[in-house]
């Protein structure tokens, strides 16, 4: 086996691998449409790495990868724009002092609607949307971390004693298995309520980590619809 050979089949794996991630990102953006950017780009730069050049195939990869990920962070910004235009969820114009007070500081913007729960009963929520960044530096390297945060908040008389008593089941994790606790030290959970708790002037308030995409967006609007 030929040194070049070698590189082909070792920049071949590199190539796979970071398509695979492409795959996976573009499907949580665009989940009802095949990624055809990683397809191509993997059926394109495969068999240069064989039959052309390795180094130019892995070189080429990265300006590709690069161009998808800035392809779907735009698409990514078209959909949640699409989403909050098909569900009427709009800028609030009133934003509830007491309920911010709750969130804390997490940089907040806030937004409000209305779904119709499988009753046909209208529930009114304030959609709050929020974000940390926290760096850390190795000594040689300085890294940014980003944490989203998504809160549902209903006004006065929106949440019923049902919904109220279900989601603080959902949010106990003291029954949960050492295993899972163990995970949920090290694994954020986007399913899991890191924050249940009732304002003073009785806004409820749900909090959760969220990847800020459709996807995630949409599950938490239609369980609200299924549960409220």
């Amino acid at each position: 086996m030929n040194n070049q050979y070698l590189l082909a089949i070792i920049f071949s794996a590199f190539i796979t691998a970071g398509f695979a991630f492409l795959y996976s990102y573009a499907k949580k953006i665009v989940p009802k449409q095949i990624p055809w950017v990683p397809i191509i780009g993997w059926a394109v730069l495969v068999p240069v790495a064989f039959f052309i050049n390795p180094a130019l195939s892995f070189l080429l990869f990265f300006f590709y990868l690069l161009y998808g990920l800035f392809y779907y962070r735009k698409q990514n910004n078209k959909a949640i724009q699409q989403f909050f235009t098909d569900f009427e969820i709009y800028k609030a114009n009133d934003i509830p002092a007491s309920v911010l007070a709750v969130l804390g500081d997490c940089k907040w913007s806030c937004a409000s609607g209305k779904v119709y729960t499988k009753n046909n009963t209208s529930v009114a929520f304030n959609w709050w949307q929020g974000f940390t960044t926290s760096t850390t530096y190795n000594g040689k390297f300085t890294s940014t971390t980003i944490t989203n945060y998504l809160s549902l908040s209903l006004p006065p008389g929106n949440a019923t004693s049902a919904f109220k008593d279900k989601v603080k089941a959902l949010a106990d994790t003291s029954k949960a298995s050492f295993g899972d606790k163990l995970k949920r030290i090290f694994v954020r959970s986007y399913y899991i309520p890191y924050l249940v708790k009732e304002t003073p002037d009785g806004h409820f308030v749900i909090a959760w980590y969220i990847l800020p995409n459709v996807k995630q967006y949409s599950a938490k609007l239609k369980w609200l619809m299924e549960n409220a």
